[in-house]
């Protein structure tokens, strides 16, 4: 693999060839199916990281790699059922402007806490399910990543909708459009999913296979 790239890599990084060549044969190793026909360029990614030093210092991730931190105070995760979300965890507003009449500052605790229980059942029926890492494809509410917090579940926010199919490609998972209990066939699974700084840029790696990301500083 290597002598049939170098050439190539040569004519558009000359002088890095022998790094990039490295770097790449090594992420097409990880990835090869038994059939080379097979072969899927869309399982090699590329995590560029500005700034962070030489390019000599670049490596392979047998994973994936996102270039933002958790939304949370959990870091670490290991052999972990992961859920995906295509929407936000948030309350949802009605199709029809409605309106509420509170009559007394007793009726105004019960509509904020009532807010509150929903969210709070939803996580709890995540933490029912064996869930430790969400991946949201929209925003968090603060008091969603309030209750994630307090039952130790692992956030990260993708806005992008690709790398989003390749994360429920790789971990096994299927997307889910509803803020509600996920069913057991709709979970993926990870063996790790860590934070590490990386010249005070913070990245989230996933050890997944069949991905390889070299990550580019």
């Amino acid at each position: 693999i290597s002598t049939a790239i170098k050439s190539v890599l040569g004519a558009k990084q000359y002088g890095l060839e022998d790094t990039l060549t490295r770097l790449v044969a090594s992420a097409c190793c990880s990835v090869m199916p038994e059939d080379p026909k097979k072969f899927d360029i869309d399982n090699i990614r590329v995590a560029k990281l500005p700034g962070c030093g030489n390019i000599h210092n670049s490596y392979v991730v047998d994973g994936m790699v996102t270039t933002r931190d958790t939304m949370g105070i959990e870091k670490h995760k290991k052999n972990c059922k992961v859920a995906v979300y295509g929407c936000g965890l948030e309350m949802t507003g009605t199709e029809t402007q409605g309106t509420v009449l509170l009559e007394s500052g007793k009726q105004l605790m019960d509509f904020a806490k009532g807010e509150e229980k929903k969210m709070e059942e939803f996580v709890l029926s995540l933490v029912d399910a064996g869930v430790e890492a969400v991946i949201v494809g929209g925003s968090i509410q603060d008091i969603a990543l309030h209750f994630l917090n307090k039952h130790h579940i692992l956030a990260i926010k993708c806005t992008s909708k690709f790398e989003m199919r390749r994360l429920c490609r790789t971990l096994g998972a299927t997307g889910i459009v509803r803020l509600g209990a996920p069913l057991p066939d709709e979970l993926g699974y990870a063996e790790s999913i860590d934070v590490e700084e990386i010249s005070s840029a913070k990245v989230c790696l996933r050890d997944l296979f069949p991905f390889a990301y070299p990550v580019v500083r």
